[in-house]
């Protein structure tokens, strides 16, 4: 196993046994985004943490809500 894949996966499971309690399919999803983002942050990393934060919130917010929530994101 890759680290990229150990680092996905273990992002996965907490996902589906944390509080979020996110399926499956979803948290795989998210971990293995999460990952690669962190990835190509830190190499080609580039503008305020604060702003790079607010921007991951704006973009992943809205899923989040859906996944945790009711549900109702289907994946591709």
């Amino acid at each position: 196993m890759t680290l990229l894949e150990h680092a996905s996966a273990r992002l996965a499971e907490i996902f589906m046994t944390s509080w979020a309690n996110v399926d499956r399919v979803h948290a795989e999803m998210f971990g293995s985004t999460i990952v690669r983002l962190a990835i190509s942050h830190v190499t080609l990393s580039f503008g305020a943490p604060d702003q790079i934060a607010e921007n991951l919130g704006e973009m992943f917010g809205p899923f989040l809500d859906q996944v945790i929530g009711s549900g109702a994101v289907e994946p591709n």
